[in-house]
């Protein structure tokens, strides 16, 4: 399964040039085949970002979260387990944002590959290498 922090699918909705043609092919393919996913912190995120003014979805939030999932798009809950692992990141010097941890850690238990263009994120997989990330801009 191939999981997107939360700015991938929002870019991903724009088919914006921040992903690249290969990430662009791994996500219309993965689509295709049932096998892309968000965790549901993402829509939090998302709802969040609406309300502030930082991006318009152009409808409602509950409205914008049923048309994602129409389009096959899979939400990942988040599990006792899961949140636990999040915040048990930051013994290996991850960052304390509760929303990161929680999409890394369902990566981790999930083993599905995390599409992040976050630095941070991208660093801290690379040194523990519990996560295979993809890189959106390839």
């Amino acid at each position: 399964m191939i999981l997107l922090d939360t700015h991938v699918l929002l870019w991903g909705l724009k088919d914006g040039h921040q992903i690249g043609p290969r990430t662009r092919r791994l996500l219309d393919n993965s689509l295709a085949e049932g096998n892309l996913a968000v965790s549901v912190v993402t829509f939090t995120e998302v709802a969040r970002l609406h309300r502030k003014g930082v991006i318009n979805l152009g409808t409602a939030p509950d409205l914008w979260h049923e048309r994602q999932l129409a389009t096959g798009l899979h939400e990942l809950p988040v599990t006792g387990k899961i949140a636990i692992r999040g915040v048990s990141l930051m013994d290996s010097g991850f960052h304390g944002d509760p929303d990161d941890q929680t999409i890394v850690a369902t990566a981790i238990l999930g083993r599905h590959e995390l599409v992040t263009a976050d630095r941070a994120i991208q660093d801290w997989c690379k040194q523990t290498r519990e996560v295979q990330i993809v890189d959106p801009s390839k």
